[in-house]
């Protein structure tokens, strides 16, 4: 019983070992990938200033180069935690993780803007906004168009139908 009790310690001590660290937040724009130049991220870093002075959600982006084999919920919800993004009382944060070479993405909204950001709607986003510019090779164009519709969604200025989602999920 004890070999087992140290072996299972032993497993989670390396596992936090070896798991991806969660990497110094910058601002609302933390591009460790490297995919946008100076002027992009200007641009979206004004772009969700302006959203949160808005909306007091507060959105950031990360682009990391790999996963290296972490699951992209658990570092996202690690990410979301490590950085507490949005207002602790209104639990109102928004993290796009973009992997590059796994090539997935995540949009992790807090508990307070679920009923408005579902998760049918973050993967219409991500499925008929965003990859649309990612396949052109357009990674700006993407993530500001999917800005755009998350912050439309919290405003209202954005709308994605019961039809669009219907239709979506098909």
């Amino acid at each position: 019983m004890k070999k087992i009790f140290l072996f299972i310690i032993l497993l989670l001590v390396f596992t936090q070992i070896f798991a991806l660290k969660v990497p110094k937040l910058i601002g609302h724009i933390n591009d460790y990938a490297g995919i946008l130049s100076q002027q992009e991220k200007s641009t979206l870093e004004s772009m969700l200033i302006s959203a949160e002075n808005k909306t007091s959600s507060q959105i950031v982006l990360l682009t990391i180069p790999s996963l290296k084999g972490e699951s992209l919920e658990d570092f996202s919800l690690n990410v979301v935690e490590t950085w507490k993004i949005g207002q602790k009382e209104f639990d109102n944060g928004i993290l796009l993780l973009i992997a590059m070479k796994e090539r997935k993405i995540r949009i992790e909204v807090g508990y307070g803007l679920e009923h408005i950001i579902t998760d049918a709607k973050s993967g219409f986003i991500i499925r008929n906004l965003m990859l649309n510019d990612f396949r052109k090779g357009d990674f700006f164009g993407g993530i500001s168009t999917s800005i755009q519709a998350v912050s439309g969604l919290i405003t209202k200025e954005f709308e994605i139908t019961p039809e669009q989602l219907a239709k979506y999920k098909r």
